[in-house]
């Protein structure tokens, strides 16, 4: 993948940051519930496993960490290149540079996919910030019926149903075009060693887990109706579509 453009690796580093960060705040739960609102969401003190707040603190905290870790290897890789007698960058070039020395200079190219990656990471994760802020309160990482609960359809909830799933699936997309195309860090130096071979392995049980989420949108409607009866089945009638409007 050749780069966009002959820019200084240099102006990956706050775009590579800024993905960072904006997918942290996203898998960041915004509040905490209690097991009672969830048991009495789902009807049943039952709670399977991929329910569970340990299971899923385990999966958020797993790929905020590949993330920053991979990131923050990447920005000391092109900042060592790009100013090699500093005495304090030295030791991290021989370190995180050491599977695959000779492929220090194609670390931090600007690539069309870098770039596309970038852009989904960003809007998928504004996507979550803005639910998160549309539904204040109401908002958890786990199915819960809280106390004067309300059905929210404004915002993003009135272009489609679940758009924090949708948002979701975006930024770790796009995610994986950061972080594993060519010029990134792990692409040409982090996957030769166990290190980068476990970060991946990591970063794609993240992704697998995290899918079996997204199709708690049909449990969710089914608890919404029940829960609200005529007024989901207008919403639903209005909003047809619970991830992305014409597909899904």
């Amino acid at each position: 993948m050749l780069p966009v453009q002959n820019f200084s690796p240099l102006l990956k580093i706050p775009i590579l940051f800024t993905c960072a960060y904006l997918y942290d705040r996203a898998t960041t739960p915004p509040r905490t519930e209690k097991i009672e609102e969830q048991e009495r969401a789902l009807g049943s003190k039952h709670i399977s496993l991929l329910e569970r707040q340990i299971v899923i603190d385990a999966v958020c905290t797993t790929g905020k960490s590949v993330i920053w870790g991979c990131g923050l290897a990447e920005i000391s890789v092109i900042l060592a290149h790009q100013f090699p007698t500093h005495p304090l960058l030295l030791p991290v070039v021989r370190l995180l540079a050491a599977p695959r020395p000779l492929n220090v200079p194609n670390v931090g190219s600007l690539t069309s996919l870098f770039l596309v990656g970038s852009a989904l990471v960003i809007s998928g994760a504004l996507i979550r910030l803005w639910c998160f802020r549309t539904m204040g309160r109401l908002f958890t990482f786990r199915l819960t019926l809280r106390d004067q609960h309300q059905l929210v359809t404004s915002g993003p909830y009135a272009v489609v149903r679940h758009p924090s799933y949708a948002g979701s699936i975006i930024k770790a997309g796009g995610m994986l075009l950061v972080l594993f195309s060519p010029g990134s860090w792990w692409y040409e130096i982090g996957r030769y060693s166990p290190v980068g071979k476990a970060a991946a392995a990591a970063f794609v049980a993240v992704c697998t887990i995290g899918m079996q989420y997204y199709t708690r949108g049909k449990t969710e409607d089914q608890f919404l109706r029940r829960e609200f009866g005529k007024e989901w089945d207008a919403w639903a009638e209005r909003v047809p579509y619970r991830y992305f409007p014409g597909v899904c």
